[in-house]
């Protein structure tokens, strides 16, 4: 009797201590996975955090680029508001995939500076971004390269969109580069434009040089 009793008890101490045991380890646990989601949350935040601070950069060029734009060319309040709309639209053309709406306002400043008025810098701006992707180069100097060959044909702003067309589809059909074609249409291109000769066919005939080998200063 004295014997099973002891051992009893002994029993109930065992057990005691392993639900003790068994307490402490859930308690353990418990703050260890809270220790989890605290750095989880943590990770998350600085996420969440990176994300929001780039789209505020992102946000703050745009803007930057937009005053840029009111300056260059002292648009009107429905000028700006039509670039506004115009630059959104571009950033968000997943045709242009290398465009944001920060770069698509930096072409239209880049255009006026070119000597595009506002309205024509806002029409021209997407054929600008697509030279730019076509000749791998950027969107300023596509775009003075764009304005400097509409002065050696003494086009009006209002064409810089086909411009941009024409040097796009040479650039693409050409084994040279858009520098290359800039060079050769810089001596072409007066000498062109005197004997009546329009950008598209001197255009075309630099294209047809440089698939020959002969392109660039030497065209």
């Amino acid at each position: 009797g004295v014997e099973a009793t002891a051992a009893g008890a002994s029993m109930r101490r065992a057990g005691v201590e392993a639900e003790g045991g068994l307490a402490r380890m859930s308690s353990g646990g418990a703050r260890a996975l809270e220790s989890m989601k605290g750095l989880g949350a943590l990770l998350a935040g600085g996420a969440i955090f990176f994300g929001v601070e780039k789209i505020v950069e992102k946000g703050n060029e745009y803007n930057d680029s937009m005053q840029k734009f009111l300056e260059v060319t002292r648009a009107s309040g429905a000028q700006m508001a039509s670039a506004g709309r115009e630059a959104q639209a571009l950033g968000a053309d997943m045709k242009l995939p290398s465009a944001n709406a920060s770069e698509a306002a930096d072409a239209m400043v880049d255009l006026a500076k070119a000597g595009l008025s506002a309205q024509d810098a806002i029409v021209a701006a997407r054929g600008t971004i697509q030279l730019a992707a076509a000749a791998r180069t950027d969107v300023a100097t596509a775009a003075q390269i764009e304005g400097d060959i509409m002065d050696q044909f003494s086009l009006k702003s209002a064409e810089a969109a086909h411009v941009a067309d024409v040097l796009a589809n040479t650039s693409n059909s050409a084994s040279g580069q858009l520098m290359d074609i800039y060079y050769a249409m810089k001596y072409v291109g007066p000498i062109a434009h005197s004997m009546g000769v329009s950008i598209q066919d001197a255009a075309t005939a630099v294209g047809l040089l440089g698939k020959s080998g002969i392109i660039g200063e030497t065209a």
